[in-house]
Formats: C-alpha cells, sequence, structure tokens
C-alpha cells in the first residue's frame, strides 16, 4: 500500500505556483537518497503525489525558476520543515535527477549549474546557478 501527500507550493508572497517540478525521495538512508516519484503542480499550486512508501521518511523538492523549496520529512508527526533557498551557491556535482539532493556541513568542492545542496549545520538549502 503507497501513501499519498498533497504538498502545496508557494512563493514567497504566500502565491500558489503552478508547474512548478517537485521530486519525492525515500531518505531511510540520507546519504543516498532515492527519487520515488515526480509530479507537477496544478494551478492552485498543489502537486499530488500517490505513491510515496509506507513507513519511510520522504522529503519533497520543488523548483520553479530560480526557486527551490524543500519540504523535510513530510509525514512527521510535528509536520514537514520547510526550507527555501534562492540563487547562487557552491555545491558538489552530484546527479539530482539520479540520487537526489545530497547533505553536509560543508559545501563540496566542484559545482554545477542547477546542483542542489542540503547544509545540515545551517538548515538551509542551496542551489548553485553558474
Amino acid at each position: 500500500m503507497a501513501r499519498t501527500y498533497d504538498c502545496k507550493v508557494e512563493d514567497d508572497k504566500g502565491r500558489p505556483v503552478a508547474e512548478a517540478w517537485c521530486r519525492a525521495y525515500n531518505i531511510t538512508d540520507p546519504a543516498n537518497p532515492s527519487l520515488v516519484e515526480t509530479q507537477y503542480t496544478s494551478g492552485s499550486g498543489i502537486a499530488s503525489f500517490t505513491a510515496l512508501p509506507d513507513d519511510a521518511p520522504v522529503d519533497i523538492i520543488a523548483i520553479w525558476g530560480l526557486q527551490v523549496k524543500y519540504f523535510r520529512n513530510v509525514f512527521s508527526t510535528s509536520g514537514a520543515d520547510i526550507v527555501t533557498a534562492e540563487g547562487k551557491a557552491h555545491t558538489q556535482n552530484t546527479d539530482l535527477y539520479a540520487k537526489g539532493i545530497r547533505s553536509g556541513t560543508s559545501f563540496p568542492a566542484t559545482p554545477s549549474d542547477g546542483e542542489i545542496f542540503f547544509r545540515t549545520d545551517e538548515g538551509k538549502l542551496y542551489l548553485y546557478e553558474a
């Protein structure tokens, strides 16, 4: 049985974001998150996930333009932590499309355009833009 989750994506002014690219990751092993489902937001800013794993922590990332919103542990009993990022930061050349989002307490050395990195010591998500 799969879990479902409706992820509401809003910009920094609280307006719904249509056509944001949203990806859900199983983060049972945070060093190697695995992509489980991809959705796009509707005109009302909702991405409806229908095939999320049972009994596993799930993070969701929403990307539109230069904006990134990261929903950490969406099934947490205390609610999801939401982290936003914009603009430039140095991140490692990890394959977001294949492996998900890497994290750590310092930035890796080699950035690539569009790479995303979560700083666990700062609680911030960074997007590298070349």
